[in-house]
């Protein structure tokens, strides 16, 4: 994979301006589109790793309400 990537580039050397934000700047071709594959699977493992995060605390939360229920003395019927 990694030599695949070396050739991508290697193929790819012309120089083009790039402007995000307020970052401007002239790199090569390939190292751009790189340095954007590269931005994208950080966001989106980033976004996964928070859902993910967030799915088990809800989770979490959900199994001691669950559990304080069941131990609730008000609960249990009365024996008599």
């Amino acid at each position: 994979m990694v030599v695949l990537i070396l050739v991508f580039i290697l193929q790819n050397l012309r120089q083009v301006e790039v402007n995000f934000l307020v970052f401007s700047g002239r790199l090569p071709l390939g190292a751009a589109i790189l340095c954007g594959a590269v931005a994208g699977v950080v966001i989106t493992f980033a976004v996964g790793a928070a859902r993910i995060l967030q799915l088990r605390l809800v989770v979490r939360a959900s199994s001691r309400r669950a559990e304080r229920r069941r131990a609730s003395p008000l609960d249990r019927p009365v024996e008599r």
